[in-house]
């Protein structure tokens, strides 16, 4: 699945060529990894995620909490 950027600008302005000079997704793990790294990224994620999720919900609580008092 390819991933659509929501601002075309770079490309509209001329300055950037999609497919030729910039890779987005998929299209670039896999350039840079070989083939499946985007897939095999996204397992990696995934577990990660799943394994620290107590960790990741805490902590964006608290950030959440301080950047509020900043207000």
């Amino acid at each position: 699945m390819k991933k659509r950027l929501r601002n075309d600008r770079f490309t509209a302005q001329g300055v950037l060529e999609k497919g030729k000079e910039f890779l987005i997704g998929k299209e670039y793990w896999d350039f840079l990894g070989g083939d499946n790294t985007f897939e095999n990224l996204l397992e990696l994620f995934d577990s990660v995620g799943k394994k620290f999720k107590e960790r990741i919900q805490q902590k964006i609580k608290q950030v959440a909490k301080e950047k509020m008092e900043v207000i």
